[in-house]
């Protein structure tokens, strides 16, 4: 048990080392999760329960979910960490990117943020300053696609889906390119079809009335214009979050075997163990290995040199 211990403090230490680094990073993706986690309401011990997790009962949230993207590496992402939280308040994802560490350190994140209208955001964007936001074209194209579900005689939805697909398809033509190039191609290309869409947008609002869907649909892209272009002016952000939506899925796919969280302590480590296999997969390690590799050699591993062992530092040993 006392191994047992050990080796639980030694992965909470890695874990802290992986997000003093996030902390440095320029860009962040961030979503509010929808999984909530069934706690059972009795005392136990660690030894009592397996880390399970269950859908759609009551019981307290695991909401936040955060991927980070590095600057100097092209705009790929190269690491996630899931943060387990009771609640879905924006006091959450505040202390996150802002809190201070247990050693009085402060951990106040600067950068982008690339999120949805979560109000919570809101909050998040002005905690601290030097935060930047940044919208999502999938959760504004959702609205339209929506509209053509909902009314399928709709004229609105067909023409704003056409021309978000533009968009996207030139965003594919320009995954592969630097930072520097992708910028300059969305101020040549890119900038005028969402200009056109702008235009559009706008006569097509001054044409519905006040309050119906179609409204509804058109007023989330006009009043959040703003945050949704800002990848006009930086080639390293995203035009959407969806990149969270395949980091998430891991937890989907797994909670009906897992069923049930024991306690709050045991959500907190699923995640971090969570945030570490999924980071490793991200930088194309086998995570058995990494993780088997990286329990070896941690027992000895000077603690100064941590940052070693992160999922996008680790070679294996010799």
């Amino acid at each position: 048990m006392q191994a047992e211990v050990s080796q639980v403090a030694q992965i909470d230490s890695l874990f802290k080392a992986a997000l003093d680094a996030f902390g440095k990073l320029d860009i962040v993706v961030a979503n509010a999760g929808i999984e909530k986690v069934n706690i059972p309401a009795v005392d136990v011990t660690e030894e009592d329960f397996d880390v399970l997790f269950r859908v759609n009962t009551k019981g307290p949230y695991f909401v936040m979910r955060v991927a980070a993207r590095h600057v100097a590496d092209g705009g790929r992402i190269i690491n996630v960490s899931y943060d387990f939280c009771i609640g879905r308040g924006a006091q959450y994802p505040i202390a996150f990117l802002g809190g201070t560490s247990e050693d009085g350190k402060e951990r106040c994140w600067q950068g982008t943020l690339v999120r949805d209208e979560y109000a919570a955001y809101d909050s998040v964007l002005q905690a601290y300053p030097g935060r930047i936001a940044a919208g999502c074209l999938a959760h504004a194209r959702r609205r339209y696609d929506e509209l053509l579900r909902n009314q399928g005689g709709s004229t609105v939805a067909p023409e704003a889906l056409r021309r978000i697909a533009q968009i996207y398809r030139l965003e594919r033509e320009l995954s592969t390119l630097s930072s520097e190039q992708r910028l300059a191609r969305r101020h040549s290309d890119a900038k005028p079809l969402w200009e056109q869409l702008h235009a559009w947008l706008q006569l097509e609002r001054s044409r519905v009335p006040d309050g119906g869907i179609t409204a509804k649909a058109l007023d989330y892209s006009l009043k959040n214009w703003p945050t949704l272009t800002h990848h006009l002016v930086d080639g390293e952000v995203s035009v959407d979050n969806n990149s969270l939506e395949n980091l998430i899925r891991p937890w989907a796919l797994g909670r009906r075997s897992w069923l049930f969280a024991g306690s709050e302590l045991a959500g907190q480590r699923a995640a971090v163990v969570m945030s570490l296999v999924q980071s490793a997969k991200l930088q194309g390690h086998d995570p058995w290995a990494y993780l088997n590799d990286v329990l070896t050699r941690l027992p000895t591993h000077l603690n100064s040199r941590i940052d070693e062992l992160l999922p996008h530092n680790w070679h294996p040993a010799r």
